[in-house]
């Protein structure tokens, strides 16, 4: 049975990074000089802990603010309009007024080669360890003051580059309010010296396969490098190690000693994998915060990792995923079976979802149809991939076809098996059948992150 239980609020600060993104798409790159087109160009927000807030900023009852080091406000204009439409404080941001123009990132991404070329343009300086125990002073007096709370921030994120790193962990585990919040650090670049010494306080550790391997690993000793890594950590810290679609992530616990995995979801199609790491530490947070276990905080995490490589950017992210389960969360007693990394819908007396009900075939429909239908308008697919059915949707199909799939289980569940493996999406909630008139769970303010709790 999985026990209900209260969403725990998340408030962090994450420092960091954060540019705009220009993204060209162009067929090939021809030589130099030659004439070249685009055929589409996109501008966002991005930088390592722009981009970790936007995903984390679509969470239910969860709270952003962004510490960077910025141009002037005025040049600054987009960069702040777009975090602040999604919730994203900048008023922890620290703006440079002489600095013309921002940070810029382009992407020349090639269709025939599914590559990528990277050109960055930063005249900002880094954040300063003074600016940056200004900008975390005034943030703990306004929220303490605002919230009535004694804590400011139960997470405080920081990407590990910053040369004044060490000072801002050792300020931060002098705060009062220290025990009752999270730090997590994270590691991505290869690093001269100190980075152990940084890792000392810190709870969380994100590791990049970048980092582990100028340390001398590959994947296949992933283990042996969290091992080292922790011998300079907490006893009770959690170090991860992404390793991309090839490998996965890893999760070390520092306290049991054993290491956990957790294979990349392949997306049937990438189209934008410009931040996927981003959403893999996002999601690991928020997690995490709600107490999820570390298997089931990798799978999670690495889940909507994958699902951010086949769409553009980090809108609706979440909310494809949100919808699916709060339909779905028919009784208590449901729970989430797994097998062979793909999704088997089961009830708690283990057998295939059985029901006669009007009401529960036209959930099956519902199912059917988000899944699908979600994929499809993803990768502008004009057919089923499955029954190469023109246009795809459940209306289209022969009626012969809805019936042989909407009342044989067998046939509906490893339809909607496959179907879930196209669409990375290989967690989705049994269904009670005997609770399948409830219509509670259509309520918003449930968090789906109940869904999770037992992985």
């Amino acid at each position: 049975m999985v026990a209900k239980y209260k969403q725990i609020p998340l408030k962090i600060l994450v420092i960091g990074t954060a540019h705009e993104d220009v993204i060209l798409y162009v067929d090939k790159l021809d030589s130099v000089d030659s004439p070249q087109g685009s055929q589409k160009i996109e501008k966002r927000v991005g930088g390592s802990a722009g981009n970790t807030l936007a995903v984390l900023s679509q969470f239910p009852m969860t709270k952003t603010w962004l510490m960077a080091p910025m141009a002037s406000k005025e040049a600054s204009k987009f960069l702040v309009q777009d975090f602040e439409s999604r919730n994203i404080k900048t008023a922890t941001c620290v703006f440079r007024p002489n600095v013309e123009y921002h940070q810029v990132t382009y992407f020349i991404h090639t269709e025939d080669e599914n590559s990528r070329t990277v050109v960055n343009y930063n005249s900002i300086k880094e954040l300063t360890f003074e600016e940056f125990k200004r900008k975390l002073d005034y943030a703990c007096t306004v929220e303490i003051a605002s919230l009535n709370t004694s804590i400011p921030f139960n997470w405080i994120h920081l990407e590990g580059h910053h040369t004044d790193a060490k000072k801002m962990v050792d300020y931060i585990d002098s705060r009062v309010w220290r025990n009752q919040s999270i730090l997590s650090i994270r590691l991505d670049r290869p690093y001269k010296n100190g980075s152990e010494n940084l890792i000392q306080k810190a709870d969380i550790i994100f590791f990049s396969h970048i980092f582990a391997e100028s340390k001398g690993y590959n994947h296949k000793g992933v283990y042996d490098f969290l091992k080292v890594m922790s011998r300079f950590c907490k006893d009770n810290a959690y170090l991860f190690c992404t390793w991309g679609s090839s490998c996965g992530a890893f999760c070390y616990d520092n306290k049991t000693k054993r290491i956990y995995s957790a294979s990349a979801l392949q997306a049937p199609i990438v189209v934008d994998s410009i931040g996927a790491d981003d959403t893999f530490v996002a999601c690991a947070i928020y997690s995490l915060v709600q107490r999820m276990s570390p298997e089931g905080c990798l799978r999670f995490a690495c889940e909507l990792s994958s699902r951010k490589c086949a769409q553009f950017g980090f809108d609706g992210i979440i909310d494809e995923m949100n919808v699916l389960f709060r339909l779905f969360d028919q009784s208590e007693s449901s729970s989430i079976i797994q097998s062979d990394s793909s999704s088997v819908i089961q009830s708690d007396s283990s057998s295939v979802i059985q029901s006669d009900s009007s009401s529960f075939i036209k959930k099956k429909k519902k199912l059917y149809n988000l899944l699908l239908n979600g994929l499809l308008r993803k990768h502008k697919i004009q057919k089923d991939p499955i029954l190469n059915n023109v246009d795809g949707g459940f209306g289209f199909l022969s009626d012969d076809i809805q019936y042989d799939i909407i009342n044989n289980d067998d046939l509906f569940t490893n339809r909607i098996r496959k179907i879930s493996s196209i669409n990375s999406i290989n967690s989705i909630n049994s269904i009670n059948s005997s609770n399948s008139s409830n219509t509670n769970s259509m309520n918003n303010s449930k968090p789906f992150i109940n869904h999770f709790k037992k992985w």
